[in-house]
């Protein structure tokens, strides 16, 4: 369930934030209200939140099928990994 998590918090993330920028953006250059109403913001999430959860499927497929490696977290670095110290 934390994978999930992560997923949807990454999703409402990027969401937020491009709608943020393109509200910014609207009320910069434009009238804000002219295509910001809650309708038009329901229905884009709606949209890229199947697009979301597709891609995610076909990911999982993709691995299940061997045909991507999964996504590993990476190693904690350690102080002395990478450094011009532990090479000299």
């Amino acid at each position: 369930m934390p994978a999930l998590a992560g997923w949807v918090v990454a999703f409402l993330a990027a969401f937020v934030g491009y709608q943020g920028g393109m509200y910014l953006a609207a009320l910069t250059f434009t009238n804000p209200a002219s295509g910001f109403t809650t309708a038009v913001v329901s229905e884009v999430f709606t949209i890229n939140a199947v697009a979301y959860a597709g891609f995610a499927a076909i990911y999982r497929v993709a691995v299940a099928l061997s045909l991507l490696k999964p996504l590993r977290k990476s190693a904690p670095a350690t102080a002395a990994s990478g450094s011009a110290a532990a090479t000299a």
